[in-house]
């Protein structure tokens, strides 16, 4: 088991401080494991049915992961991670065959060109009902992912919630820093609200209706965000706001 031990020796080195280094850590991931990978938190409807909410915690590799959320490919996923067994790990394969997996649609058109192919999926329940996961994928031409390696991911997935603490998982966990990016630069009230909605994985639209503000009024707000942030888009709003608050 070198290799998890390995991962816990990465996560203690790049995680166990004030400002976790989350990049470094996810690279130590990919080496490791010759896997891509992501971390992320899913927020439900009431009766499961529908993603409400999502965000994403790490990556090793951002331009996926930014077009995955930008794409919203969450939505259109066939088999929803709240339903898997919390901590246990999924491959895609045991539950879509590689005819399924492959059918045209929004999720097969995104993942087979971007290398995600074979996929493990280890998801982990929060207090708040949300589910973190941790995804790791590989291209068609790499193996499976196999039972050893299965397990090694179940038992680091443990210790990965245990070291970062679920209050820094949760859907929730934006709050505060969404304020004190606000009072940087000065947002309203409504702006702060509009970026918390940005960073749950909402789009304009969706945000206006959860709001129950019209699409028009959610858009000038989004102009005056960008504009007192000093970036031209949406992604770039976003960059800033980790960054910023990463220091």
């Amino acid at each position: 088991m070198e290799i998890l031990n390995d991962l816990y020796i990465a996560a203690e080195d790049h995680l166990r401080c004030a400002g976790p280094d989350w990049p470094g850590f996810m690279g130590a991931f990919r080496d490791l494991c010759a896997a891509e990978a992501a971390l992320y938190t899913t927020g439900y409807s009431p009766d499961g049915s529908e993603v409400r909410a999502f965000s994403m915690i790490a990556s090793s590799a951002p331009r996926v992961t930014d077009a995955y959320v930008q794409k919203q490919i969450y939505r259109y996923l066939r088999v929803p991670e709240n339903t898997l067994a919390p901590l246990e790990p999924a491959l895609r394969s045991d539950y879509l065959s590689d005819a399924e997996f492959e059918q045209p649609g929004p999720v097969a058109d995104f993942m087979i060109p971007a290398g995600m192919y074979h996929l493990i999926a280890v998801p982990a329940l929060l207090a708040d009902d949300s589910v973190t996961t941790l995804t790791a994928w590989r291209d068609r031409g790499a193996a499976n992912f196999s039972a050893l390696e299965k397990q090694r991911l179940a038992l680091f997935m443990r210790h990965l919630v245990a070291l970062v603490g679920e209050e820094s998982l949760a859907l929730e966990k934006p709050r505060l820093e969404v304020a004190a990016f606000g009072r940087h630069w000065g947002l309203t009230e409504s702006e702060t609200d509009l970026l918390a909605a940005l960073l749950q994985g909402l789009s304009l639209r969706e945000a206006a209706e959860q709001s129950g503000r019209s699409y028009g009024t959610v858009r000038w707000h989004m102009q005056n965000i960008l504009s007192k942030c000093q970036v031209g888009s949406q992604k770039d709003l976003l960059r800033e706001f980790y960054a910023l608050i990463r220091r």
